[in-house]
C-alpha cells in the first residue's frame, strides 16, 4: 500500500508544481487579454476578464484587489445587462464577502442567484462550486434564523437588485475616489 500512497502523494505534488509554473503565465495572458479588451473598447470581455482575475486574486489571498475587481466587473456587467456572466459575479462576490464578515449580504446574493437561474442560466460548473463552498461557510456563520431571512429576503431580489447590492458593499480600487 505504501508504495501506491507514495504515487499519489508524488503525483499531487507535480501536479501542484505544475499548477504553481503555470497559474503566473494564466494571470499575464490575462493581463494582456485584460489590456487589449479596454483599447478596443470591448466592456463585455473587459468584465469577464476582470472577474477571472478576481478568481486568480481570491486564490492567492489578495481579497482587497479581488474585491475591487469584482466591483468592476459587476458594475460593467450591469451596465451591459449581462445577466449570464453577472451569475459569476454575484458567486465570486459572495464568497469573497463570507469570507470577510458580511455572510448575511453574501447569502443574500446566492439566494438571489438560486431564484434566478431560469432567467439567468445555470450553466457554469465553476458557479455552483463557488456557491456550494459558500453556503457552507456561510451556515457556518449564521443561526438558522438568520440564515432563513437573508435565504428569503434574496430571493426576492430581481438579477439588477443583486448585482446592486454587490456594488453597495463591494469596494473601488485603492487608488479610485470611491466613485463607480
Amino acid at each position: 500500500m505504501r508504495p501506491v500512497l507514495a504515487q499519489r502523494r508524488d503525483d499531487v505534488l507535480r501536479l501542484y508544481g505544475e499548477q504553481r509554473e503555470v497559474r503566473p503565465r494564466a494571470q499575464a495572458l490575462l493581463g494582456d487579454a485584460l489590456r487589449l479588451a479596454r483599447s478596443t473598447h470591448n466592456p463585455r470581455l473587459e468584465a469577464s476578464l476582470l472577474g477571472a482575475l478576481a478568481g486568480h486574486a481570491f486564490d492567492e489571498g489578495r481579497l482587497s484587489d479581488a474585491l475591487w475587481m469584482l466591483r468592476e466587473s459587476v458594475r460593467i456587467h450591469l451596465e451591459q445587462g449581462d445577466h449570464l456572466d453577472s451569475a459569476a459575479d454575484l458567486a465570486r462576490t459572495a464568497r469573497v464577502l463570507a469570507i470577510t464578515g458580511h455572510p448575511g449580504t453574501a447569502l443574500r446574493l446566492l439566494a438571489s442567484l438560486s431564484a434566478l437561474r431560469q432567467e439567468i442560466g445555470g450553466r457554469r460548473a465553476l458557479v455552483a462550486a463557488i456557491t456550494e463552498e459558500t453556503v457552507a461557510r456561510v451556515r457556518r456563520q449564521l443561526d438558522e434564523a438568520a440564515f432563513s431571512a437573508e435565504w428569503e429576503a434574496g430571493q426576492a431580489l430581481t438579477i439588477a437588485e443583486a448585482l446592486g447590492l454587490a456594488l453597495e458593499v463591494l469596494p473601488g480600487h485603492p487608488g479610485d475616489s470611491g466613485q463607480p
